[in-house]
């Protein structure tokens, strides 16, 4: 690795955490050793320079893979953007896209990412439903030149391109075009079944999960309730395999709702109240209510 980048990433890190020289070198090398590095008159030994890498939270990869500055710079904002759009802090996203085209460096994934946020932004912040889609479009046409939804099984898709087109499903969404959701999301699972990693990848599965899920709701927006249930319930399955609470209890509604509203009722009323269970287990008091609220307006169900 270039002195320089090496040097550049320690120092970046550094006043992003707030932290002295003193602080990170302490019990490492002196303050001299590391004004050096930072100013890149210095290499560090292998051991010195992933003893920093640790203390700052950063793979030891950053050493061992040589990567360069912009490639760093990518890898920083990439995750700062998943991050605001993770937790909701649309505010921040168009700060982070002009700081991020200063480091595209010709990459198109990372360019994806970029785009994705820009989409996201034009979404929730300006509302403006047809820009974002058009966004997402043009951000997954960037590396598949002859997108369409109608071949997504086929795609050889990253794990990003699976958030971007996730999120183009919540587009139509937003327009109650369920059957276009249903479409996309029935192919994204379909992309995810064929993939040789689906059982063996934990992030591939819960992609998996996340999308069932999103199948199984719209599924139920249309009344398509009999495989909104089996879709629910093969999730559930999937999701007690990996032994994953995220979605379980939104599932598990999914698919009581489905049972009760195909006749099955007594089996449906066992599903939801596992629900209830889970809610109480993990003190979610709010939705507990939504549940027994909706059961029995919905049904005619006491829970």
């Amino acid at each position: 690795m270039d002195n320089t980048y090496f040097g550049k990433i320690i120092i970046d890190r550094r006043r992003e955490l707030d932290m002295s020289q003193d602080d990170l070198c302490k019990g490492i090398c002196s303050r001299q050793t590391l004004s050096r590095i930072e100013n890149g008159r210095h290499k560090p030994s292998r051991f010195i320079a992933e003893a920093l890498l640790t203390r700052l939270d950063l793979p030891v990869s950053y050493y061992i893979n040589q990567p360069t500055y912009n490639e760093y710079m990518q890898m920083l904002l990439h995750d700062k953007i998943a991050d605001a759009i993770r937790i909701g802090e649309f505010e921040k996203l168009p700060a982070l896209v002009e700081e991020s085209r200063q480091h595209t460096d010709d990459n198109k994934y990372f360019e994806q990412q970029i785009m994705r946020a820009q989409a996201v932004y034009a979404l929730h912040v300006e509302k403006d439903i047809e820009n974002s889609r058009k966004i997402l479009n043009d951000a997954i046409s960037l590396v598949h030149l002859d997108f369409s939804v109608d071949t997504i099984e086929k795609m050889h898709l990253s794990r990003d391109e699976y958030n971007v087109l996730s999120m183009l499903a919540n587009t139509y969404s937003e327009e109650d075009d369920y059957e276009m959701v249903i479409k996309i999301f029935r192919k994204l699972v379909e992309n995810i079944k064929n993939r040789p990693d689906v059982d063996s990848d934990e992030e591939i599965s819960r992609f998996l999960i996340m999308f069932q899920y999103n199948l199984s709701r719209a599924l139920g927006r249309l009344d398509y309730y009999k495989e909104c249930y089996e879709i629910a319930d093969e999730a559930i399955e999937r999701h007690m395999r990996v032994n994953r609470l995220t979605r379980l209890i939104e599932l598990l509604v999914n698919k009581g709702y489905g049972l009760c509203a195909i006749k099955r009722k007594e089996e449906g009323t066992l599903v939801l109240k596992d629900a209830l269970d889970l809610c109480r287990i993990t003190d979610r008091k709010e939705y507990d209510a939504i549940i027994r609220k909706d059961a029995l307006e919905l049904f005619g169900i006491e829970l």
